[in-house]
């Protein structure tokens, strides 16, 4: 919703942060279309549900990630169709210490 406040508002929300990131490190950037995807029984996905599927595949690559976060979230939903976006960024540190 961010076409929804003027710009001078939405830049005063931003912080810059520095983080240290080590090899093995995943970031996690997603929408909340995917904490509030709904059941065929209304209820809501959520932060809970979500944090569980990433502690259980925590060794996994970006990939697997997302993978096991989608399939997750489609077991949930069922067919019931969806009312918002969900777009997921994951980034994984290499070994190397890259970005990947």
């Amino acid at each position: 919703a961010i076409g929804m406040i003027s710009d001078a508002r939405f830049d005063d929300t931003l912080e810059s942060v520095d983080l240290a990131l080590e090899a093995g490190d995943m970031i996690i950037l997603y929408t909340d279309g995917y904490t509030e995807a709904m059941s065929q029984s209304h209820k809501l996905y959520g932060d809970d549900r979500l944090l569980n599927v990433v502690r259980k595949n925590i060794g996994s690559s970006a990939k697997k990630m997302l993978e096991a976060i989608n399939s997750d979230v489609r077991t949930f939903t069922g067919a019931t169709v969806q009312s918002d976006d969900m777009t997921m960024v994951i980034i994984r540190v290499s070994p190397d210490g890259l970005m990947g």
